[in-house]
């Protein structure tokens, strides 16, 4: 890791980034190919707050956030790529949301990442 903020904090994990367009089937996003990356993140729950902030969809689902070093991706604005896909504890959760906390003062570089269950 290229910066300490996270350093003894993080879990390692793995995510799916789709490389290629989505295809839809009946009005739902079927994924295509896809890349099977490592990364580390700080796991917690999410806060009655978080999830008020989430899309109306997705605020009933079992939901986490992480704190990662590394870009996630949710859905693009165009719908034309699916969410990455975070694997944790054998189960697989969808980017739906990522806030990136850029250099400050404090040398804090880092993603806030909002998902859910899938």
């Amino acid at each position: 890791m290229s910066n300490d903020a996270l350093e003894g904090l993080t879990t390692p994990l793995t995510y799916r980034r789709y490389t290629d367009a989505v295809t839809r089937v009946k009005g739902r996003v079927v994924p295509q190919s896809y890349s099977v990356n490592n990364f580390e993140a700080s796991i917690q729950p999410a806060t009655a707050d978080e999830l008020e902030e989430m899309p109306q969809a997705e605020r009933n689902k079992e939901t986490l956030k992480l704190y990662t070093e590394t870009e996630l991706r949710p859905v693009d604005d165009d719908g034309k790529f699916a969410a990455d896909i975070v694997e944790w504890r054998g189960k697989l959760w969808k980017v739906v949301s990522v806030k990136h906390y850029d250099e400050t003062e404090i040398d804090l570089n880092h993603f806030k990442v909002m998902m859910t269950r899938t």
